[in-house]
């Protein structure tokens, strides 16, 4: 998992920093109508992915469990069914904006020009949509399979072709349309790089029409139906509150909660290099029928998820307004309310990561699919009610209302239900160290923060990287157990001989202790 796990932290930093300075870009190339207009054309056809009825899970679940059991046939059925239903999707994409074109723009008050360029933006997104179905198959194949570092090596080109691309398009005066169409043509080459990734990550893999299979096809279907209901409520907590703004409010108020959102989405992204290779380990682990194995790492991820989140909330709590100021301008400042009642249910969600992987794996996502449902539908019920009268702060509170609900209470109860764990237990070797750690953390942050104001970039960086070496420092000392330090020195210890930074004695020493 070190190998996932690093490698994909690779990938999101990059990601994260082509999206941090391309934010601005486009918020101040664009304007505010316009890149409000991009916003919310990109969140209707988000909701696009809703249409590969959780397909994308179920392929690395089941690849990762064929791989497991060493079933190469079924592998190669996995994959075929999966691209299949890629070409369906693709082929419904299309079929679909044929009817959203008659309906969204009267939806959103929109007319005359705004109206025409909605239309125009809506076809040439949904093109980008229909090319990257496929792509986000084979990516969860190569997931499957722990070869998250091809996987990151794909999202991390595509990150990058995107902010210089953009840049460019922006630079020379390009408008909202010329910025879409760069987008649809760099989906469709990373199209191409990610099927020669997939190539590389499993030569044996055979696509042929023969690998088709009906059974293959049903077995998936069976358990993707669940994760379709899950994915429902992802879409309506993360890529619904543009479109309620639109509509109960205006277009351009869309722009600064996606400024906000930006935060966010990085923050909910930092845990994917844990919940992307721990989903394949427990997957795996269930596979084989390795029951307690799986309670351990249930254990473990749920204490490093929550460290990671108090890590992630305490930066965004002590300096989101000074982040916002220097970031976007001093205008988006007064948003910082906004980035507080987000932080707030973001952190409690993402420490419960590792539930989610584990009910997966042990076939509790039924239960856990029509939980989340009804809390992504709670959310947008909320989201609509409270933005008539709270504005943008309404919409924040009714995403994070409910997640309070579900991730302190519900969803903890029924994991401990399924894994057979006290809560005496779990609370101990889950949250009690990670509390003890932030409670030390975040006093010594306010210290360091009166002691140098972030008043610009440098400062914030400087405050920001002590702070988090300081978190880090507590964590390892307090929370993390022998053997974990032991595996954290070896890695470390591994990846600096790696890059030819210890020699060969140096790293024996180190490795083995004399």
């Amino acid at each position: 998992m070190f190998r996932g796990f690093f490698s994909t932290w690779a990938g999101l930093i990059i990601n994260a920093v082509v999206l941090l300075l391309l934010t601005p870009v486009l918020v101040h190339g664009l304007g505010a109508f316009y890149y409000g207009m991009w916003i919310l054309v990109s969140s209707v056809t988000d909701n696009y992915g809703l249409l590969d009825i959780g397909m994308t899970y179920s392929m690395q679940r089941f690849v990762a469990r064929y791989r497991g059991a060493n079933d190469r046939q079924a592998m190669n059925e996995t994959f075929m069914t999966g691209m299949s239903v890629a070409a369906c999707i693709s082929l419904a994409v299309f079929v679909v904006t044929a009817i959203l074109i008659g309906l969204l723009p009267g939806f959103f008050h929109l007319s005359g020009e705004a109206r025409s360029l909605f239309r125009v933006l809506l076809i040439i997104q949904s093109g980008t949509i229909a090319f990257s179905m496929p792509q986000r198959i084979m990516g969860a194949y190569m997931n499957g399979l722990h070869r998250f570092d091809l996987y990151n090596a794909c999202g991390a080109l595509q990150g990058i072709l995107k902010g210089l691309v953009f840049w460019a398009v922006i630079h020379f005066g390009g408008r909202v349309l010329a910025v879409t169409v760069a987008q649809l043509l760099i989906v469709a080459f990373m199209l191409l790089i990610t099927g020669f990734a997939t190539r590389v990550a499993d030569p044996q893999l055979r696509m042929r029409s023969q690998n088709l299979s009906w059974a293959r096809t049903r077995e998936m279907g069976q358990f993707s139906v669940f994760v379709f209901v899950t994915n429902i409520s992802t879409r309506l907590k993360f890529f619904t509150d543009s479109i309620v703004i639109a509509h109960v409010l205006t277009v351009a108020l869309t722009t600064p909660f996606n400024v906000v959102g930006r935060l966010m989405e990085i923050f909910r992204l930092a845990f994917y290099p844990i919940t992307g290779p721990l989903a394949t380990a427990m997957n795996k682990l269930e596979g084989e029928q390795r029951r307690p194995e799986m309670n351990v790492l249930l254990l473990r991820s749920t204490r490093f998820c929550t460290l990671l989140a108090f890590l992630g909330g305490e930066m965004l709590m002590l300096h989101g307004r000074d982040i916002l100021r220097i970031w976007m301008g001093a205008p988006y400042a007064a948003y910082y309310n906004l980035m507080v009642i987000l932080t707030v249910g973001y952190i409690v969600m993402l420490m419960q990561q590792g539930s989610s992987a584990y009910l997966y794996a042990r076939g509790g996502h039924k239960v856990l699919a029509f939980l989340a449902l009804a809390d992504g539908l709670v959310n947008l019920a909320l989201s609509v009610y409270w933005a008539k009268s709270r504005g943008l702060a309404g919409v924040a509170l009714g995403t994070t209302v409910p997640m309070l609900i579900v991730f302190v209470f519900i969803l903890p109860w029924y994991t401990l239900r399924v894994a057979q764990i006290l809560w005496r237990d779990y609370f101990q070797q889950t949250f009690l160290r990670p509390l003890i750690v932030a409670s030390l953390a975040v006093p010594c942050g306010l210290l360091i923060r009166w002691q140098v104001p972030p008043t610009t970039l440098v400062k914030l960086g400087l405050v920001g990287s002590a702070e988090g070496v300081l978190f880090i420092a507590l964590a390892y000392r307090i929370s993390l157990d022998d053997y974990e330090r032991d595996r954290t020195r070896q890695y470390i210890t591994s990846l600096l001989y790696r890059l030819r930074l210890l020699k060969s004695h140096e790293y024996e020493i180190a490795r083995t202790g004399h």
